[in-house]
């Protein structure tokens, strides 16, 4: 009688996953034009790479990318570092030719500086605050170093995450939030790369991201949804959210629809690239 209580349950719970792929599927088909065949594609890529993570399994560390631990962000500026909660965040290190493209275009230290905003976005990002001391053994140098070098990015207005100083900075936009305002006001790429030392791949990366989290908030997505879909920080999307809550005017609906559907565009041609392919 037990096994056969225990094989019901489990064949619901079987049920269960089976209508969660199969909406899955439906909506890749439907809302996004995919082929069956790619959408189940999509599927088994996702119960693969991501789900693992959601149920509890450390974070997947990609090529250039670390996983330490930092303070957590619920800790207050001022105590011991040994009395504080640490909580485990994956760090992009390196990121092999967009860093190239900042290093040959405005040097060394600029280089170093755009890895330094990075980091300490994707730590916060992830619920914590790297120390100077974390960011000197990142990447070799000495916390003098760091030290100058957040003191020259703080003179040029940049949100700056660190320990010990998030009270007194309070809530600030991150360097990606920047760079989509920029774009929405009509400032070319090229010109939002040069101003904020970044490379314009990287700044294309961040208009991209802005206009999927808008699609699926028209789709209807919430945020925890969008988060796992998009594989974007709930903080960031929030900043993104935020930005295109802003855009009031006909222009500034226009210029996200621009966006978007470029977007789209381009989603379109990958499936379209990708059904020739499997032919």
């Amino acid at each position: 009688m037990i096994d056969k209580q225990s094989n019901n349950e489990h064949m619901k719970e079987r049920l269960s996953v089976k209508t969660l792929e199969q909406t899955f599927q439906r909506d890749m088909v439907q809302g996004f034009g995919m082929a069956p065949f790619n959408a189940k594609g999509v599927l088994d890529l996702v119960k693969e790479s991501y789900l693992p993570q959601l149920w509890g399994k450390e974070r997947p560390v990609g090529i250039g990318q670390a996983r330490m631990l930092v303070v957590s962000e619920k800790e207050p500026p001022g105590k011991p570092l040994k009395e504080c909660a640490m909580v485990p965040v994956t760090l992009t290190i390196s990121q092999a030719e967009e860093d190239e493209a900042v290093r040959v275009k405005h040097g060394q230290g600029q280089y170093r500086r755009t890895k330094i905003i990075r980091m300490l976005e994707e730590a916060c990002e992830q619920e914590g605050y790297l120390t100077e001391e974390d960011l000197a053994g990142l990447m070799n140098v000495s916390v003098r170093t760091i030290k100058r070098d957040v003191s020259c990015l703080r003179k040029e207005n940049y949100y700056l995450p660190l320990r010990g100083q998030q009270k007194d900075i309070g809530p600030g936009t991150s360097h990606k939030a920047q760079a989509v305002g920029r774009y929405l006001r009509r400032e070319p790429v090229s010109h939002i790369a040069k101003c904020m030392k970044h490379s314009p791949a990287a700044v294309v990366r961040y208009i991209k991201s802005f206009a999927r989290v808008v699609v699926a908030k028209n789709k209807g997505l919430g945020m925890d949804e969008m988060s796992f879909m998009l594989g974007l920080s709930k903080r960031l999307i929030q900043e993104y959210l935020e930005l295109a809550d802003k855009c009031e005017s006909k222009a500034d609906r226009e210029r996200i629809a621009e966006i978007v559907s470029f977007v789209e565009k381009e989603a379109l041609n990958k499936v379209k690239k990708t059904k020739v392919a499997s032919r």
